[in-house]
């Protein structure tokens, strides 16, 4: 999808999530297209709509992850768009959340439709994915948000056997 919610009417545009589109802009939920100059600030922006934005979509997501034990003001939202039509004609919201212990968690949202539809969004799936993110798609976006976590840019020195941090041996 490119920059524009294809399912909201013109006056609702701002209830877009944000979308890269072919030129590399994202829809913020005002509605209005902004650049994305790198893929930290693509990270950044994302992490300040978790942690920031009033949109009842982004209300809701905090809530859900808090109850799945996630700190959504510390934790990095790695990727999250819509994915195709959920049980029901609903739809549906894929992402992708990096916690500050650098566990990774895929998630689906189904959010039905009408107007309170955001405020009844259900966590469909959640897949712990630390210990193979690597080798699933997404893993460059997962990559960027440790080291966002790390050290707060994308260009952080890796640390050898990225993914779950390795517990001491006793």
């Amino acid at each position: 999808m490119s920059g524009v919610c294809q399912s909201s009417p013109p006056s609702a545009r701002g209830s877009c999530l944000p979308r890269n589109d072919t030129t590399g802009r994202v829809v913020t939920s005002d509605g209005m297209l902004g650049a994305v100059t790198s893929n930290s600030s693509y990270t950044s922006h994302m992490a300040q709509l978790l942690r920031t934005d009033v949109w009842p979509f982004w209300t809701r997501l905090r809530h859900l992850l808090e109850q799945q034990g996630v700190d959504p003001q510390s934790a990095m939202l790695a990727e999250s768009f819509e994915d195709g039509g959920g049980p029901n004609g609903s739809g549906q919201e894929f992402g992708i959340v990096v916690t500050t212990q650098e566990q990774v968690f895929e998630f689906v949202v189904d959010i039905e439709e009408g107007d309170d539809r955001y405020e009844n969004a259900v966590l469909r799936e959640w897949n712990d994915k630390t210990d193979d993110w690597q080798s699933r798609p997404f893993s460059k976006h997962v990559r960027e948000a440790i080291s966002v976590l790390r050290c707060g840019e994308v260009t952080c020195p890796p640390t050898p056997g990225e993914g779950r941090p390795k517990q001491a041996v006793a």
